[in-house]
């Protein structure tokens, strides 16, 4: 999408300084999608103990330990 926007020169030198990117564009998305990770995380965080959980968690951590080790199967 193309779009027309104005910004902080401050910011964005910033922003290149601290992306790396090579463009102004691959500085812009990348800013972008940090920060839709960081609200999904955020999301995530506040259904921490709201959502119900059934399972074994002991039996989960052998079986992970087990296919670590290599000796599942």
């Amino acid at each position: 999408m193309r779009t027309t926007i104005n910004l902080d020169d401050k910011v964005f030198r910033d922003l290149m300084r601290f992306t790396d990117a090579k463009t102004k564009t691959e500085a812009v998305n990348q800013a972008i999608a940090e920060w839709v990770r960081r609200k999904r995380i955020d999301l995530l965080r506040a259904k921490r103990g709201k959502i119900p959980w059934e399972g074994d968690l002991e039996k989960m951590r052998r079986l992970d330990l087990e296919e670590s080790e290599g000796t599942h199967g």
